[in-house]
């Protein structure tokens, strides 16, 4: 019984921290607009795993910087876009089109209570099913490379860094024969 809570728990738990996240740094900069990159770098990312099986790990995001034209109009097909279309376009638009209403006090007491409900719910579930997300994680640490979309912005982000602003070392001999 307790496998299938943790399972269960899973899509909730990130579910949760997508809320904190996205709530936040929604709040911060564009609301909409940052739910709607979410959802469309999700909704590639998500067919890139399922249709190729490609972790978008730190190499990734190089061979994908790297490619040419040919390669890259190579993937394009109609099962992308229609999985593209109904995962990303659809609820981008549904997002454009709802109505914001209220006055902003109001609206950041609801980010607020949003916020707090989801930080709630990670408190439950960790105080619960700690030692089963700690064996999971410490058994399994290339899991974290299929959390999508963070996996690939955290392996985006390591990519800049170390591309554009990390100086390139010189080149040393190591070995004089």
């Amino acid at each position: 019984m307790n496998e299938w809570v943790f399972f269960l728990s899973v899509p909730l738990l990130l579910t949760f921290f997508n809320v904190i996240f996205l709530s936040l740094f929604g709040a911060l900069f564009l609301p909409r607009t940052t739910v709607a990159i979410a959802f469309v770098v999700s909704s590639l990312l998500l067919y890139g795993t399922l249709a190729y099986g490609v972790i978008f790990d730190k190499s990734m995001i190089q061979n994908v910087m790297e490619t040419n034209s040919g390669e890259a109009f190579s993937y394009l097909n109609s099962t992308l876009v229609l999985f593209f279309s109904i995962l990303g376009l659809i609820p981008v638009f549904a997002i454009f089109n709802l109505e914001l209403n209220g006055k902003l006090k109001a609206r950041i007491k609801h980010l607020l209570v949003l916020n707090l409900l989801a930080l709630l719910g990670i408190a439950i579930i960790a105080t619960f099913l700690f030692k089963s997300y700690a064996a999971v994680g410490r058994n399994n640490k290339d899991l974290t490379k299929y959390i999508i979309p963070y996996a690939f912005y955290d392996s985006g982000y390591k990519y800049l860094r170390d591309t554009y602003f990390y100086p390139p070392l010189p080149y040393k001999v190591l070995d004089k024969r």
